[in-house]
């Protein structure tokens, strides 16, 4: 399962779309919609091709009152290009005035990269039981960015606005990162 969320969330950030994680997690969809703006900002298109998963182990499992967290850690190997997009903008070529024009692409294409990336899954076995603990979920509201201090509420308390609790007794896939 993991695996298959490591390769949509690379086809995701590929696509610049995280229509690809409808099952994730909000705050795996929102870590991606972030590197997804980034890309943006910096006007370039990461690509991830032939995605391989060699290997995926438990690196850590951390059983905590009411909530369980598994970290795991996948070596991966992939082909990886990034592209500048067309409306990149940068100095024209005569009178420095900046323009839209098409970036070239750097010499040699896409680069076989192999590394490692960290997943968590998250696990809440008993609302009741979790406390405080639950703020370190990193959890936040979809509108303002503030954090969800209370699992199982249902509206922020800084803006108001409605927020999907999360789902009791179902493993999540809450984070992913590269190492």
């Amino acid at each position: 399962m993991c695996e298959n969320f490591l390769k949509a969330y690379l086809t995701a950030l590929e696509r610049q779309d995280t229509s690809a994680l409808e099952e994730a997690s909000e705050e795996l969809k929102r870590q991606t919609r972030l590197e997804i703006e980034d890309q943006r900002q910096r006007g370039v298109r990461e690509t991830y091709r032939q995605v391989k998963i060699h290997q995926t182990e438990i690196a850590r499992y951390q059983k905590e009152a009411g909530l369980c967290l598994i970290r795991l850690q996948s070596a991966v190997e992939y082909y990886y290009e990034e592209k500048k997009t067309e409306d990149s903008r940068e100095p024209a070529e005569s009178g420095g005035k900046k323009g839209k024009r098409k970036r070239s692409l750097p010499p040699g294409g896409p680069v076989k990269q192999q590394t490692r990336y960290n997943m968590e899954l998250v696990y809440i076995q008993d609302i009741a039981r979790v406390g405080d603990y639950a703020t370190a979920l990193g959890t936040v509201c979809p509108n303002c960015g503030a954090p969800i201090t209370r699992l199982g509420s249902k509206f922020c308390e800084y803006c108001g606005t409605g927020v999907i609790p999360v789902d009791v007794r179902v493993w999540k896939l809450h984070r992913i990162e590269k190492e």
